[in-house]
């Protein structure tokens, strides 16, 4: 059973800004990068995140960067670990 964590979305706090925004490329990629390990951070977690050169997309008509973490559905492994404390006994 997952637990049950008050975490607040942060979709658009990482939205793309400005005209010509782009979080393909290597410095928004690590813009990403640097945002997640700091909203981590700033809760307790150490979470490691990864820049990978993909290959070239004729869509983007680049290659681009990807963003990858070790977070799974969005939460950091140690927060899934943890048991919640309404299962604790009494």
């Amino acid at each position: 059973m997952v637990p049950a964590l008050a975490f607040q979305s942060t979709v658009g706090a990482l939205a793309p800004t400005g005209e010509g925004a782009d979080w393909t490329c290597a410095t928004g990629a690590a813009a990403i990068k640097s945002k997640i390990e700091a909203y981590w951070r700033d809760r307790g977690y150490e979470v490691q995140v990864m820049l990978v050169d993909g290959p070239f997309s004729p869509a983007l008509r680049a290659s681009r960067v990807d963003v990858r973490s070790e977070l799974i559905n969005g939460l950091p492994r140690a927060a899934l670990r943890r048991t919640p404390v309404t299962a604790l006994p009494d």
